[in-house]
């Protein structure tokens, strides 16, 4: 293929960028079906690694090197300008509409994304289908800073094989197949790392870039020519393994790795064949791609839309009419950013030296922006966005608080016999998720002298099938699983005088429990605590409290609808001969539950994990009663019967009996 046929413009990829982009959209605008639609970003990767590595071996033909300056200006000036136009754009509307904890939140993403590391930065977060996207407004700018590292890389391994005479299909092939192969090797356990890091992702550049050598081979062999039929067919394939993957695929589906591969083939295919005469009017028509020119546009502007408007609207899926106007509103948008920011930046001239100094400036200046928002606390003087009545620091330390009975008893022991059992006292497991530290408050409150170990991690409740009914990017499955095996080990716990089970009942539900209920009455486990739900918000406290300042009567409409049926659930305890306890019957009356103590301390920091002074106050009421299920004397621990029974019998304790 020579230098300029293979640089002709070619609608058809055009109308592939709008499927692209189609699949993205509708699948972040919720709409029906489109639960796949987040691999439209593979189709991007596969066009980038087709174009670019295009672009590069025109160069490598027409001058036998590569101008990398120059490469990289070009690049600069495809992207920044719109890039760093929704920085700005997304920024101002955090100001107006963030809460300083939000904005302390944000201030991290808009730091992370003007230096073109935004993936690294959210690989450190939940993961991409988290429940706390209405804070992150430049969650999308991921799969963007994953081609700006590819394009920093890619100019300089062509190069190199080129100059050693390598560069050829059956490089292009090794090097991405050893990248699916890491990829898929390390999915299970760094799920958040292969979804986010652009060396996992180069396989589906370089499933792009394979296309150079089979157009060319097809070019001077007149191979498809001669076999319009075979190209419609490859095409149709290529449709339908795309639509496929959008609308079969969901949150819980293993991606990428072999995941990644149909929807990417299907894009190969598409380029490929995209030429045919018939099918091929589909990409080529000037709606789709009109669209697909906007397709860069569009995608920058359509998340923080969304994220705004659900933010404000307080909701979690848009309506039919929501995703309608949203949509309407990233396509004017995004046409007025095409046209007076993306095609004036392309067109004119600027020097290179002037572009990147401009370049330099605005990173620096949206950098220094975002640490200011970070480091002065979300900019707490904008009054308009909160009303005070609570601090970040107030937060802060309730949220740290929550932790302080765990460190001090670590600090104790010693971290690293910190869950280890002592022998002649009262051993406790405290088991679940996130929500375990609530438990180890409550109880320690009562039984100070009592020793405990903890089975905890984030959103890891007790279950031998975890892996069943997790997410596949939960951030900690390997880690759940093997911490799994230990609760399902009866010599484990056996060495505990009681177990004390919490955790949030919903993706997880009862039953899940009950099953593992079960399995310790069948292995003779005798005493277990269960703990249920108390009030689940969707939305975090303070941000409530600063909207609506201690009002409990605007406050529950925020409460998420009930799902745990706590009489169902106590029978059935019950029946097993185990003690549960209800948060609910502590802090609730009739239908009306407490939100703040006494000293306007609210039940949590967050949506639904308890403070330290809710939990603390949790048992006190109740004390008697789990005495009496334990067998405990006024909550006596073992070694303090011993005491007592030898002080009866006028015995020092010290003595020995033969």
């Amino acid at each position: 293929m020579s230098s300029s046929s293979a640089s002709l413009y070619r609608p058809d990829i055009d109308g592939l960028r709008a499927i692209a982009l189609l699949c993205v959209l509708f699948y972040h605008a919720d709409v029906p079906y489109f639960s796949g639609g987040y691999v439209g970003v593979d189709v991007f990767f596969v066009i980038s690694g087709f174009l670019i590595t295009r672009l590069l071996i025109d160069e490598l033909d027409a001058k036998k090197e590569i101008d990398f300056a120059g490469f990289f200006i070009r690049r600069a000036r495809r992207l920044f300008p719109a890039f760093f136009f929704i920085l700005i754009f997304t920024s101002l509307l955090a100001f107006f509409l963030f809460s300083p904890f939000e904005l302390i939140h944000y201030a991290s993403q808009l730091i992370s994304s003007s230096l073109s590391l935004s993936n690294i930065h959210f690989l450190t977060q939940s993961g991409y289908f988290d429940t706390g996207q209405l804070t992150k407004p430049l969650l999308h700018t991921w799969s963007l800073c994953v081609e700006i590292q590819f394009y920093l890389a890619w100019p300089f391994i062509v190069s190199f094989l080129f100059r050693r005479k390598l560069l050829n299909l059956i490089s292009i092939v090794l090097i991405g197949f050893c990248s699916f192969c890491f990829a898929q090797a390390y999915l299970e356990t760094h799920t958040a790392a292969v979804f986010f890091l652009m060396p996992f992702r180069v396989f589906e550049f370089c499933m792009g870039a394979c296309l150079i050598w089979l157009l060319r081979y097809n070019y001077y062999n007149k191979h498809l020519a001669q076999r319009p039929l075979i190209k419609e067919f490859l095409l149709l394939v290529g449709l339908l393994l795309i639509l496929y993957s959008a609308f079969a695929y969901n949150k819980a589906t293993i991606f990428p790795g072999f995941g990644a591969l149909l929807p990417c083939f299907g894009a190969a295919l598409c380029i490929y064949a995209g030429d045919a005469h018939f099918l091929g009017k589909l990409l080529r028509n000037k709606l789709l791609a009109g669209i697909g020119l906007l397709s860069y546009s569009l995608y920058l502007v359509h998340w923080p839309l969304i994220v705004f408007y659900k933010h404000q609207a307080g909701i979690e899926r848009l309506s039919s009419n929501a995703a309608i106007a949203i949509i309407s509103l990233s396509l004017i948008i995004g046409l007025l950013m095409y046209r007076y920011i993306e095609v004036p930046f392309r067109i004119y001239k600027f020097k290179k030296s002037t572009f990147v100094f401009l370049y330099a400036l605005l990173t620096l200046l949206l950098s220094l922006t975002g640490a200011s928002m970070f480091f002065s606390g979300g900019w707490n003087w904008r009054k308009w966005s909160s009303i005070g009545r609570i601090s970040v620091d107030d937060v802060r330390i309730g949220k740290e608080s929550r932790f302080r009975v765990r460190q001090h008893i670590c600090t104790k022991k010693g971290w690293e016999a910190c869950d280890d059992v002592v022998l002649a006292a009262t051993n406790v497991l405290i088991m679940g998720d996130s929500h375990a530290v609530d438990a180890l408050n409550a109880f320690y409150k009562v039984y100070p002298t009592h020793i405990y170990s903890m089975s905890q991690l984030d959103g890891c409740p007790p279950y031998d099938r975890i892996e069943k009914i997790t997410l596949a990017n939960h951030p900690d499955r390997i880690k759940c699983i093997i911490l799994n095996k230990a609760r399902y080990d009866p010599s484990y716990l056996r060495q505990f005088d009681y177990i004390v089970i919490n955790v949030l009942y919903d993706w997880y539900t009862f039953d899940h429990l009950f099953e593992y209920l079960q399995f310790l009455k069948f292995n003779n486990v005798q005493k277990v605590i269960i703990m249920g739900n108390y009030l689940v918000l969707n939305k975090d406290m303070p941000e409530l409290l600063n909207k609506y300042g201690y009002n409990e009567q605007h406050i529950t409409p925020w409460v998420r609808d009930n799902i745990f049926n706590e009489l169902r659930v106590k029978s059935r305890v019950n029946e097993l001969g185990y003690f549960y306890i209800s948060k609910k019957d502590k802090f609730c009356y009739i239908e009306k539950c407490k939100y703040f103590d006494s000293n306007q301390v609210p039940f949590s920091f967050d949506k639904h994990h308890l403070s330290y002074e809710f939990a603390s106050q949790l048992l006190v009421d109740i004390k008697h009663q789990i005495d009496q299920y334990l067998g405990l004397r006024d909550g006596s621990t073992k070694k303090n019967l011993r005491k007592n029974l030898l002080n009866v019998l006028s015995v020092p304790p010290g003595a020995v009996f033969f």
